[in-house]
């Protein structure tokens, strides 16, 4: 092989080195995320899987296809092990309450750490509001502590927090006979009992310490 073959061959075998490396990259960024739910799934947020799962709001969270985002601040395990005992199984009891709290967690449309600090409150899709505080840190309804932010999906986004929001008002759901309404009032109620607190403002579901 002669000194120009040698001089010919190098560049080109860079040049085809450095296009793999390129394609390699350009393949990495595409990559899509998954989705919210397989998140939760394999991120051990096990109680909160269950209540999607006993809500049926897996496949919502779980496709990637439609188009529709969503933020969620999720309930970390210990976040559920601090309920008073007794308050899950109301809830996980009654569907109607069940996926008024879950979607009391959530946003619509994707909401990341940097949004979020310049917010006052935020609508949910339940339809209440949520207060934000970033005076130290990101608080919640003044007491609930977001821990980890921007965990991308492929609809939307998942921030993590330390504690079980409670949406503030009983007939904010959309129930589908109004003959269930005291039934479902009566379970706010007793939960608000357990709970020490008051339904008449946004508030949390936390052991009393």
């Amino acid at each position: 092989m002669s000194i120009r073959q040698k001089i010919v061959i190098v560049p080109a075998v860079m040049l085809a080195m450095l296009v793999l490396a390129l394609t390699n990259q350009a393949h990495a960024q595409t990559v899509t995320p998954p989705s919210i739910a397989e998140i939760a799934s394999s991120g051990g947020f096990t109680t909160l899987v269950a209540a999607l799962t006993e809500a049926g709001l897996v496949p919502t969270f779980a496709d990637c296809s439609s188009g529709q985002t969503y933020t969620v601040f999720a309930p970390t395990e210990e976040a559920f092990a601090d309920l008073p005992t007794g308050t899950l199984d109301i809830v996980l009891a009654d569907n109607n309450l069940l996926t008024n709290i879950l979607t009391y967690h959530v946003i619509s449309g994707t909401v990341g750490s940097a949004a979020v600090v310049t917010l006052d409150s935020a609508t949910t899709l339940q339809g209440s509001d949520i207060s934000i505080d970033v005076g130290k840190g990101v608080v919640l309804n003044d007491t609930v502590n977001v821990t980890a932010v921007d965990i991308a999906a492929c609809n939307g986004v998942i921030h993590i927090i330390d504690g079980v929001l409670m949406p503030p008002d009983p007939t904010a759901v959309s129930l589908s006979s109004q003959d269930v309404l005291p039934a479902y009032t009566g379970i706010l109620v007793l939960t608000a009992a357990l709970l020490g607190v008051s339904i008449a403002a946004p508030s949390i579901i936390r052991r009393r310490v």
